[in-house]
Protein backbone atom coordinates (compact mmCIF):
# COMPACT_ATOMS: atom_id res chain seq x y z
CA UNK A 1 0.00 0.00 0.00
CA UNK A 2 1.20 3.52 -0.86
CA UNK A 3 1.21 6.25 1.78
CA UNK A 4 1.45 9.85 0.54
CA UNK A 5 3.22 12.04 3.11
CA UNK A 6 2.88 15.82 2.65
CA UNK A 7 5.00 18.23 4.73
CA UNK A 8 7.19 21.24 4.02
CA UNK A 9 9.63 20.03 6.71
CA UNK A 10 12.14 17.62 5.13
CA UNK A 11 13.11 16.24 8.55
CA UNK A 12 9.51 15.16 9.16
CA UNK A 13 9.37 13.49 5.73
CA UNK A 14 12.62 11.60 6.38
CA UNK A 15 11.32 10.47 9.78
CA UNK A 16 8.09 9.21 8.24
CA UNK A 17 10.05 7.36 5.54
CA UNK A 18 12.13 5.57 8.18
CA UNK A 19 9.09 4.64 10.26
CA UNK A 20 6.95 3.22 7.48
CA UNK A 21 9.60 1.51 5.38
CA UNK A 22 10.30 -0.80 8.31
CA UNK A 23 6.67 -1.95 8.23
CA UNK A 24 6.50 -2.70 4.51
CA UNK A 25 4.53 0.35 3.39
CA UNK A 26 5.60 2.18 0.24
CA UNK A 27 6.17 5.88 0.95
CA UNK A 28 5.66 8.74 -1.50
CA UNK A 29 6.68 12.19 -0.24
CA UNK A 30 5.66 15.70 -1.26
CA UNK A 31 7.03 19.01 0.03
CA UNK A 32 3.85 20.93 -0.82
CA UNK A 33 0.15 20.45 -1.35
CA UNK A 34 0.50 21.31 -5.05
CA UNK A 35 3.13 18.58 -5.50
CA UNK A 36 0.93 16.14 -3.57
CA UNK A 37 -2.03 16.75 -5.90
CA UNK A 38 0.22 16.03 -8.89
CA UNK A 39 1.45 12.79 -7.29
CA UNK A 40 -2.13 11.75 -6.49
CA UNK A 41 -2.98 11.77 -10.19
CA UNK A 42 -0.06 9.46 -11.01
CA UNK A 43 -0.15 6.94 -8.14
CA UNK A 44 -2.55 4.66 -6.33
CA UNK A 45 -2.68 6.05 -2.79
CA UNK A 46 -4.13 4.19 0.20
CA UNK A 47 -3.60 6.80 2.96
CA UNK A 48 -2.61 10.49 3.01
CA UNK A 49 -0.65 12.00 5.92
CA UNK A 50 -0.47 15.79 5.68
CA UNK A 51 0.75 18.73 7.70
CA UNK A 52 -1.75 21.46 8.55
CA UNK A 53 0.42 24.56 8.31
CA UNK A 54 2.17 24.75 4.91
CA UNK A 55 3.08 27.70 2.65
CA UNK A 56 0.91 28.27 -0.39
CA UNK A 57 -1.94 25.79 -0.02
CA UNK A 58 -2.34 24.69 3.60
CA UNK A 59 -3.53 21.25 4.79
CA UNK A 60 -7.15 22.35 5.13
CA UNK A 61 -7.35 23.56 1.50
CA UNK A 62 -5.48 20.46 0.30
CA UNK A 63 -7.90 18.15 2.11
CA UNK A 64 -10.87 19.94 0.58
CA UNK A 65 -9.35 19.46 -2.89
CA UNK A 66 -9.01 15.74 -2.19
CA UNK A 67 -12.58 15.45 -0.94
CA UNK A 68 -13.94 17.42 -3.91
CA UNK A 69 -12.34 14.99 -6.37
CA UNK A 70 -14.49 11.90 -6.79
CA UNK A 71 -11.50 9.70 -7.62
CA UNK A 72 -9.81 10.47 -4.27
CA UNK A 73 -12.65 11.39 -1.92
CA UNK A 74 -12.64 8.06 -0.06
CA UNK A 75 -8.89 8.07 0.73
CA UNK A 76 -8.25 8.41 4.50
CA UNK A 77 -6.56 11.74 5.32
CA UNK A 78 -4.58 11.99 8.57
CA UNK A 79 -3.41 15.39 9.74
CA UNK A 80 0.01 15.57 11.42
CA UNK A 81 0.06 18.91 13.19
CA UNK A 82 1.73 20.70 16.04
CA UNK A 83 -1.49 22.56 16.74
CA UNK A 84 -3.91 21.38 19.40
CA UNK A 85 -6.09 24.45 19.08
CA UNK A 86 -9.73 23.36 19.05
CA UNK A 87 -10.56 25.78 16.25
CA UNK A 88 -7.83 24.27 14.05
CA UNK A 89 -8.93 20.72 14.85
CA UNK A 90 -12.51 21.69 13.99
CA UNK A 91 -11.32 23.09 10.62
CA UNK A 92 -9.45 19.84 9.90
CA UNK A 93 -12.51 17.69 10.35
CA UNK A 94 -14.75 20.21 8.60
CA UNK A 95 -12.41 19.91 5.59
CA UNK A 96 -12.85 16.12 5.59
CA UNK A 97 -10.07 14.81 7.86
CA UNK A 98 -10.29 11.16 8.88
CA UNK A 99 -7.97 11.49 11.87
CA UNK A 100 -5.17 13.64 13.28
CA UNK A 101 -2.00 13.15 15.34
CA UNK A 102 -0.26 15.89 17.31
CA UNK A 103 3.46 16.65 16.82
CA UNK A 104 5.75 15.53 18.34
CA UNK A 105 4.15 12.14 17.75
CA UNK A 106 4.77 8.69 19.17
CA UNK A 107 5.82 6.24 16.44
CA UNK A 108 3.62 3.46 17.84
CA UNK A 109 0.52 5.67 17.93
CA UNK A 110 1.01 6.85 14.35
CA UNK A 111 1.56 3.29 13.08
CA UNK A 112 -1.51 2.02 14.96
CA UNK A 113 -3.75 4.75 13.50
CA UNK A 114 -2.43 4.21 9.97
CA UNK A 115 -2.92 0.44 10.28
CA UNK A 116 -6.54 0.93 11.32
CA UNK A 117 -7.28 3.20 8.37
CA UNK A 118 -5.48 1.01 5.83
CA UNK A 119 -7.45 -2.02 7.04
CA UNK A 120 -10.68 -0.05 6.74
CA UNK A 121 -9.68 1.08 3.25
CA UNK A 122 -8.98 -2.52 2.25
CA UNK A 123 -12.36 -3.62 3.59
CA UNK A 124 -14.02 -0.76 1.69
CA UNK A 125 -12.25 -1.76 -1.54
CA UNK A 126 -13.30 -5.40 -1.01
CA UNK A 127 -16.89 -4.30 -0.43
CA UNK A 128 -16.85 -2.23 -3.63
CA UNK A 129 -15.59 -5.24 -5.55
CA UNK A 130 -18.35 -7.42 -4.09
CA UNK A 131 -20.94 -4.80 -5.04
CA UNK A 132 -19.62 -4.74 -8.61
CA UNK A 133 -19.82 -8.54 -8.72
CA UNK A 134 -23.41 -8.42 -7.41
CA UNK A 135 -24.31 -5.85 -10.07
CA UNK A 136 -22.88 -8.16 -12.74
CA UNK A 137 -24.77 -11.15 -11.30
CA UNK A 138 -27.98 -9.13 -11.17
CA UNK A 139 -27.52 -8.21 -14.84
CA UNK A 140 -27.02 -11.90 -15.66
CA UNK A 141 -30.26 -12.67 -13.81
CA UNK A 142 -32.10 -9.95 -15.74
CA UNK A 143 -30.71 -11.27 -19.02
CA UNK A 144 -31.84 -14.79 -18.13
CA UNK A 145 -35.31 -13.60 -17.20
CA UNK A 146 -35.54 -11.67 -20.46
CA UNK A 147 -34.79 -14.93 -22.29
CA UNK A 148 -37.22 -16.85 -20.07
CA UNK A 149 -40.02 -14.38 -20.69
CA UNK A 150 -39.95 -14.95 -24.44
CA UNK A 151 -37.54 -17.58 -25.75
CA UNK A 152 -38.63 -20.21 -23.19
CA UNK A 153 -42.33 -19.43 -22.83
CA UNK A 154 -43.02 -19.39 -26.56
CA UNK A 155 -41.96 -22.99 -27.33
CA UNK A 156 -43.53 -24.26 -24.09
CA UNK A 157 -46.84 -22.67 -25.04
CA UNK A 158 -46.49 -24.37 -28.43
CA UNK A 159 -45.99 -27.78 -26.78
CA UNK A 160 -49.15 -27.27 -24.72
CA UNK A 161 -51.17 -26.29 -27.80
CA UNK A 162 -49.96 -29.25 -29.86
CA UNK A 163 -50.63 -31.59 -26.93
CA UNK A 164 -54.24 -30.38 -26.76
CA UNK A 165 -54.65 -30.90 -30.51
CA UNK A 166 -53.24 -34.43 -30.36
CA UNK A 167 -55.46 -35.32 -27.41
CA UNK A 168 -58.52 -34.46 -29.54
CA UNK A 169 -57.63 -37.21 -32.03
CA UNK A 170 -59.98 -40.23 -32.00
CA UNK A 171 -57.45 -42.82 -33.15
CA UNK A 172 -55.08 -42.51 -30.15
CA UNK A 173 -54.37 -45.61 -28.10
CA UNK A 174 -54.87 -45.38 -24.34
CA UNK A 175 -51.10 -45.62 -23.80
CA UNK A 176 -50.44 -42.75 -26.23
CA UNK A 177 -53.17 -40.67 -24.64
CA UNK A 178 -51.70 -41.27 -21.19
CA UNK A 179 -48.23 -40.28 -22.42
CA UNK A 180 -49.58 -37.07 -23.92
CA UNK A 181 -51.31 -36.21 -20.64
CA UNK A 182 -47.99 -36.63 -18.81
CA UNK A 183 -46.26 -34.41 -21.39
CA UNK A 184 -48.94 -31.77 -20.99
CA UNK A 185 -48.78 -31.92 -17.18
CA UNK A 186 -44.98 -31.61 -17.08
CA UNK A 187 -45.03 -28.77 -19.62
CA UNK A 188 -47.71 -26.92 -17.67
CA UNK A 189 -45.62 -27.28 -14.50
CA UNK A 190 -42.55 -25.91 -16.30
CA UNK A 191 -44.56 -22.94 -17.60
CA UNK A 192 -45.90 -22.25 -14.10
CA UNK A 193 -42.36 -22.32 -12.73
CA UNK A 194 -41.12 -19.85 -15.37
CA UNK A 195 -44.09 -17.56 -14.71
CA UNK A 196 -43.49 -17.65 -10.95
CA UNK A 197 -39.78 -16.87 -11.41
CA UNK A 198 -40.67 -13.89 -13.57
CA UNK A 199 -43.29 -12.72 -11.09
CA UNK A 200 -40.86 -13.09 -8.17
CA UNK A 201 -38.27 -11.00 -10.01
CA UNK A 202 -40.87 -8.35 -10.84
CA UNK A 203 -42.10 -8.18 -7.23
CA UNK A 204 -38.54 -7.84 -5.91
CA UNK A 205 -37.69 -5.09 -8.37
CA UNK A 206 -37.33 -1.63 -6.83
CA UNK A 207 -39.30 -0.27 -9.78
CA UNK A 208 -42.37 -2.33 -8.95
CA UNK A 209 -43.61 -0.29 -5.99
CA UNK A 210 -47.37 -0.62 -5.62
CA UNK A 211 -49.69 2.37 -5.58
CA UNK A 212 -51.96 1.90 -2.59
CA UNK A 213 -55.45 3.29 -2.82
CA UNK A 214 -58.79 2.68 -1.04
CA UNK A 215 -60.57 -0.48 -2.23
CA UNK A 216 -63.37 -2.81 -1.17
CA UNK A 217 -61.75 -6.20 -0.49
CA UNK A 218 -65.08 -8.00 -0.67
CA UNK A 219 -65.33 -7.24 -4.41
CA UNK A 220 -61.88 -8.72 -5.04
CA UNK A 221 -62.70 -11.77 -2.90
CA UNK A 222 -65.93 -12.43 -4.83
CA UNK A 223 -64.17 -12.05 -8.18
CA UNK A 224 -61.40 -14.40 -7.11
CA UNK A 225 -63.84 -17.06 -5.85
CA UNK A 226 -65.78 -16.89 -9.13
CA UNK A 227 -62.56 -17.31 -11.12
CA UNK A 228 -61.39 -20.36 -9.13
CA UNK A 229 -64.68 -22.29 -9.00
CA UNK A 230 -63.49 -24.45 -11.90
CA UNK A 231 -60.67 -25.75 -9.65
CA UNK A 232 -63.02 -26.52 -6.76
CA UNK A 233 -65.81 -28.23 -8.73
CA UNK A 234 -63.95 -31.45 -9.69
CA UNK A 235 -63.12 -32.02 -6.00
CA UNK A 236 -66.61 -30.96 -4.82
CA UNK A 237 -65.05 -28.33 -2.56
CA UNK A 238 -67.30 -25.58 -1.22
CA UNK A 239 -65.92 -22.07 -1.80
CA UNK A 240 -67.49 -19.36 0.34
CA UNK A 241 -66.86 -16.07 2.09
CA UNK A 242 -68.14 -14.22 5.14
CA UNK A 243 -67.67 -10.57 6.08
CA UNK A 244 -68.46 -8.09 8.83
CA UNK A 245 -70.70 -5.10 8.08
CA UNK A 246 -71.78 -6.70 4.78
CA UNK A 247 -68.32 -6.06 3.34
CA UNK A 248 -68.66 -2.27 3.36
CA UNK A 249 -65.29 -1.64 5.01
CA UNK A 250 -62.41 -0.40 2.85
CA UNK A 251 -58.66 -1.01 3.03
CA UNK A 252 -55.57 0.50 1.44
CA UNK A 253 -53.99 -1.72 -1.20
CA UNK A 254 -53.51 -2.54 -4.86
CA UNK A 255 -56.39 -4.42 -6.48
CA UNK A 256 -54.26 -6.45 -8.90
CA UNK A 257 -51.80 -7.39 -6.15
CA UNK A 258 -54.63 -8.39 -3.80
CA UNK A 259 -56.14 -10.50 -6.58
CA UNK A 260 -52.79 -12.28 -7.06
CA UNK A 261 -52.47 -12.85 -3.30
CA UNK A 262 -55.96 -14.30 -2.96
CA UNK A 263 -55.52 -16.42 -6.08
CA UNK A 264 -52.32 -17.93 -4.67
CA UNK A 265 -53.83 -18.62 -1.25
CA UNK A 266 -57.15 -19.99 -2.57
CA UNK A 267 -55.40 -22.15 -5.20
CA UNK A 268 -53.23 -23.65 -2.46
CA UNK A 269 -56.26 -24.19 -0.21
CA UNK A 270 -58.13 -26.03 -3.00
CA UNK A 271 -55.02 -28.04 -3.88
CA UNK A 272 -54.49 -29.31 -0.33
CA UNK A 273 -58.15 -29.85 0.58
CA UNK A 274 -59.59 -33.33 -0.04
CA UNK A 275 -62.82 -34.08 -1.90
CA UNK A 276 -65.88 -32.61 -0.18
CA UNK A 277 -63.92 -30.09 1.90
CA UNK A 278 -64.51 -26.41 2.51
CA UNK A 279 -62.48 -23.27 1.76
CA UNK A 280 -63.68 -20.02 3.32
CA UNK A 281 -62.54 -16.41 3.02
CA UNK A 282 -63.46 -14.20 5.99
CA UNK A 283 -63.18 -10.40 6.05
CA UNK A 284 -63.03 -8.83 9.52
CA UNK A 285 -63.49 -5.15 10.32
CA UNK A 286 -61.10 -4.45 13.20
CA UNK A 287 -60.42 -1.25 15.10
CA UNK A 288 -57.39 -0.09 13.12
CA UNK A 289 -57.12 -2.68 10.36
CA UNK A 290 -58.90 -4.98 7.94
CA UNK A 291 -58.25 -8.68 8.44
CA UNK A 292 -58.66 -11.24 5.66
CA UNK A 293 -58.53 -14.95 6.51
CA UNK A 294 -58.28 -17.86 4.08
CA UNK A 295 -59.25 -21.03 5.90
CA UNK A 296 -59.42 -24.61 4.59
CA UNK A 297 -60.26 -28.07 5.95
CA UNK A 298 -57.28 -29.60 4.18
CA UNK A 299 -54.35 -31.82 5.08
CA UNK A 300 -52.49 -29.07 6.92
CA UNK A 301 -48.79 -28.18 6.96
CA UNK A 302 -46.11 -30.07 8.93
CA UNK A 303 -45.05 -28.04 11.97
CA UNK A 304 -41.36 -28.12 11.01
CA UNK A 305 -42.15 -26.41 7.68
CA UNK A 306 -44.10 -23.47 9.12
CA UNK A 307 -41.07 -21.23 9.96
CA UNK A 308 -39.81 -21.52 6.37
CA UNK A 309 -43.11 -21.39 4.53
CA UNK A 310 -42.57 -17.94 2.98
CA UNK A 311 -38.84 -18.36 2.34
CA UNK A 312 -38.09 -18.39 -1.39
CA UNK A 313 -34.81 -20.23 -0.76
CA UNK A 314 -36.45 -23.09 1.13
CA UNK A 315 -39.00 -24.49 -1.26
CA UNK A 316 -41.68 -26.63 0.35
CA UNK A 317 -43.46 -27.71 -2.80
CA UNK A 318 -45.81 -30.68 -2.25
CA UNK A 319 -48.37 -32.43 -4.38
CA UNK A 320 -52.00 -31.69 -3.66
CA UNK A 321 -54.66 -34.17 -2.58
CA UNK A 322 -55.43 -34.92 -6.24
CA UNK A 323 -51.78 -34.97 -7.33
CA UNK A 324 -51.66 -31.26 -8.24
CA UNK A 325 -48.15 -29.89 -8.62
CA UNK A 326 -46.77 -26.54 -7.44
CA UNK A 327 -43.59 -24.54 -7.88
CA UNK A 328 -43.04 -23.70 -4.21
CA UNK A 329 -42.64 -19.99 -5.02
CA UNK A 330 -46.25 -18.82 -4.68
CA UNK A 331 -46.16 -18.10 -0.94
CA UNK A 332 -42.91 -16.14 -1.22
CA UNK A 333 -44.51 -13.97 -3.91
CA UNK A 334 -47.64 -13.65 -1.77
CA UNK A 335 -45.76 -12.40 1.29
CA UNK A 336 -43.75 -9.85 -0.69
CA UNK A 337 -46.87 -8.49 -2.40
CA UNK A 338 -48.64 -8.14 0.96
CA UNK A 339 -45.68 -6.31 2.47
CA UNK A 340 -45.52 -3.96 -0.52
CA UNK A 341 -49.14 -3.09 0.26
CA UNK A 342 -48.11 -2.28 3.84
CA UNK A 343 -49.73 -5.43 5.22
CA UNK A 344 -48.65 -8.57 7.04
CA UNK A 345 -49.45 -12.29 6.90
CA UNK A 346 -49.41 -15.12 9.43
CA UNK A 347 -50.19 -18.82 9.18
CA UNK A 348 -51.62 -21.37 11.61
CA UNK A 349 -51.99 -25.03 10.70
CA UNK A 350 -52.56 -28.50 12.10
CA UNK A 351 -51.86 -31.61 10.09
CA UNK A 352 -55.12 -33.34 9.18
CA UNK A 353 -57.24 -30.38 10.32
CA UNK A 354 -56.53 -27.57 7.90
CA UNK A 355 -54.72 -24.26 7.54
CA UNK A 356 -55.56 -20.61 8.11
CA UNK A 357 -53.69 -17.70 6.52
CA UNK A 358 -54.42 -14.40 8.25
CA UNK A 359 -53.64 -11.10 6.52
CA UNK A 360 -53.84 -7.63 7.99
CA UNK A 361 -54.09 -4.36 6.02
CA UNK A 362 -54.41 -0.69 6.85
CA UNK A 363 -58.03 0.35 7.25
CA UNK A 364 -59.54 3.38 5.52
CA UNK A 365 -61.07 5.51 8.26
Amino acid sequence: MNILCVDDDKNILHALERIFKKTGYSIITAASAQEALSLLSKNSISVIITDYYMPGMNGEAFCRKVRDTRKYNDIPVLFLSGSVDKADVSKMFDAGATDYVVKPFAQEELLARVNVHTRNRQLTDDLKQKIEELVDLNKMKDDFLAIASHDLRSPITGILSWSDLLLEANDLSEDDRECLKHIKSATRHLLDLINDLLELSRVQSQNSELKRSPLLPVLTVKACIATLKHMALPKKITLDYVSDNEGSQKMYGDENALMRVLTNLLSNAIKFTPVGGTVTVAIHDKKDSIGIEVNDTGIGIPEQQLPYLFDQYTRNSRRGTAGERGTGLGLSITKQLIEKMGGSIEVASQEGRGTTFTMSFQKVV
